[in-house]
């Protein structure tokens, strides 16, 4: 059912459960004047689709489209181009929420058909549980302001993929408020400014909870762990882009806190003169993580050589020798 409002009717809100449950909705446009989604105002209509809303709507209140199984659309009209809007023969599947100011707990939980989100950027906040459940989300823009995500916003959320316009920086400095295990999704891609985020550098002198923000992070699902910042230098040249440096001889307890909240796998890169197994921190590391060291078992290296110090090629062989750290 297409469902719109006369152009004589004219309200501010959609007021709380105006449509709870009605099953037979696939489509509805929002009157002109519409400025709020009131509470619960479309749970558990499992058949709705698409929501054009005008572009006066700056306000989405808790659970307003909880259970929307079937919703893939939201988007806003104007005045000048509200008819074509309508008229349309097919819609991009994108929940557009760039224009609103206010977007409630658990608004779009349990919405299983959205594949794609705007989020606001007059919103500082990712309300809990807005995007629980939604398994079949595979992509979200989330602008630089926002500095907290609350718990469960977007659990049972796979494999998305994480537009963010700000720095790294930024990004670990949004305020979560979980703890590991838990992570934000079950397995992202994260760009930043359009670049897929392949590397990044572990600061000895940063020990922040945030790094969590970057726990099951694929594109950066394993690290390679060197000796000295000259080893890192070398394998960037050669397109190794993964890996960091610990700055001297032994992992230290805060680069030990630092990996083990990123939850990736380590590939353990040392001069050959220097045996993992005596570094407590590294040990230690390896109950969490899967840790792996190269071995040189055909003699490749120099007593102090690390292990890119021969080229590429050794370097290569050295990491399909990897074992497992135990």
């Amino acid at each position: 059912m297409f469902f719109q409002f006369s152009n004589s009717f004219k309200i501010s809100e959609i007021t709380g459960a105006s449509f709870t449950g009605c099953s037979s909705l696939e489509k509805i446009v929002l009157p002109n004047e519409v400025t709020t989604i009131g509470s619960s105002a479309f749970k558990d209509c499992i058949n709705l689709k698409t929501i054009l809303v005008p572009s006066k709507c700056k306000t989405i209140k808790l659970h307003a489209f909880y259970n929307c199984s079937s919703l893939k659309t939201l988007l806003s009209y104007t005045l000048e181009n509200k008819s074509e809007m309508i008229n349309k023969e097919s819609y991009d599947l994108i929940v557009d929420l760039s224009n609103f100011t206010e977007i409630g707990e658990s608004c779009f939980s349990k919405c299983k058909s959205i594949v794609e989100v705007i989020y606001s950027n007059k919103k500082p906040t990712i309300e809990f549980s807005t995007f629980y459940e939604n398994t079949s989300l595979r992509k979200i823009y989330i602008p630089s302001n926002i500095t907290t995500i609350e718990r469960i916003a977007f659990m049972f959320v796979k494999d998305i993929d994480i537009y963010y316009d700000g720095t790294l920086q930024q990004w670990l400095s949004i305020k979560t408020n979980i703890t590991a295990p838990d992570v934000l999704f079950e397995g992202f891609n994260l760009y930043l400014n359009n670049e897929l985020l392949k590397s990044i550098t572990i600061n000895d002198s940063i020990v922040k909870d945030e790094y969590i923000n970057l726990s099951g992070c694929k594109s950066i699902n394993e690290i390679i762990l060197g000796e000295g910042e000259k080893s890192v230098m070398k394998l960037e040249a050669c397109g190794v882009n993964n890996a960091v440096a610990m700055a001297t001889s032994h992992l230290s307890k805060a680069q030990a806190q630092i990996l083990m909240k990123l939850h990736t796998n380590i590939v353990v890169a040392l001069d050959k003169d220097k045996d993992p197994k005596q570094d407590k921190n590294l040990m230690n590391l390896a109950r969490y993580n899967n840790c792996y060291i190269m071995v040189d078992k055909e003699n490749l290296l120099d007593e102090k050589d690390a292990p890119i110090d021969k080229g590429i090629e050794v370097f290569k062989k050295l990491y399909d020798q990897k074992e497992r750290l135990l």
